[in-house]
């Protein structure tokens, strides 16, 4: 395993690096969750604010270059954002190393992480921690459900990351 270290302190302080604070969503595919958590993430962030926070997605299990699941693009829109040039990459050390704060949707992205590189447990979080206690820390994943499964869990998505957001800018 690599050390990576975490770049919060002991103290879950955000310390930013070259004037930027890198957040990276990770699901299994990178076709539905974490590319919806990035495009909405993306529509929050304030254009003053985007140029300090990076967001990017990665899958543990993704095939590099496919396109959002066309439930997962739809879902989105409701929220503002546009995914629909999205394409697919897998995690690697280098998106691991240059992540400030990695957000996985289930236990299972963090077992992978951990097994891959050192991480901090500061730096490694499950996104549904940031949901404020609404609903269970992990997010299922949608992949081959109708649009209402997409939706529910765009929403999920929406409800944690201003937690996300706020645990930043501490």
């Amino acid at each position: 395993m690599t050390d990576l270290g975490p770049k919060i302190n002991q103290n879950l302080t955000v310390v930013l690096i070259n004037d930027s604070f890198r957040l990276l969503f990770v699901c299994t595919g990178n076709i539905c969750r974490s590319p919806m958590a990035e495009g909405i993430m993306k529509v929050l962030l304030s254009p003053a604010s985007d140029r300090r926070i990076l967001v990017r997605s990665a899958g543990t299990h993704a095939a590099d270059g496919l396109s959002a699941e066309p439930g997962a693009v739809r879902a989105v829109r409701e929220h503002g954002a546009d995914i629909g040039g999205h394409r697919s990459r897998a995690i690697d050390g280098s998106l691991i190393a240059d992540a400030d704060l990695i957000l996985v949707m289930e236990r299972q992205q963090a077992r992978f992480i951990r097994s891959t590189a050192h991480v901090s447990p500061d730096a490694l979080r499950l996104l549904g921690e940031f949901g404020g206690g609404a609903g269970a820390p992990e997010i299922p994943d949608p992949y081959g459900g109708s649009f209402a499964v997409y939706r529910h869990c765009a929403q999920m998505i929406r409800r944690c990351l201003d937690g996300v957001i706020d645990f930043i800018w501490q």
